[in-house]
């Protein structure tokens, strides 16, 4: 649902994140839990090496550690703060790129040739 408002100066702001800007908060949240998580993501990376079928029962607690530790840093709430620092950063870039109206007096100038039908 997208949700567009009226600031103070009349300028129209746009409070909804566009599909490629969700998934770039998707994929940094993703590059930051596994940077926080690197080590618990080696080591099992590093069990699962060892084995096909086997995998799922030989490194079960190593996977549990992984997950556990992803878990904390791919929360909702992670992910809100991401879309709400996305939109700010959008807000921004189109408040700094909107021009004022331009009255009708101050319009471009009309060619002579249309002028005659003007009047």
């Amino acid at each position: 649902m997208a949700a567009i408002t009226k600031d103070e100066s009349g300028a129209t702001v746009i409070t909804v994140l566009n599909s490629w800007e969700e998934e770039a908060c998707l994929r940094t949240l993703k590059k930051t839990a596994l940077k926080n998580c690197s080590k618990e993501v080696a080591e099992f990376a590093e069990c699962s090496k060892h084995g096909t079928i086997r995998v799922f029962f030989a490194c079960r607690d190593a996977n549990k550690a992984m997950n556990q530790c992803l878990r904390q840093y791919t929360t909702d709430g992670e992910l809100d703060r991401l879309r709400e620092k996305a939109l700010e950063e959008k807000i921004q870039r189109l408040r700094a790129t909107q021009t004022r109206p331009v009255p009708d007096d101050e319009a471009a100038p009309v060619h002579p040739i249309f002028r005659r039908n003007m009047k």
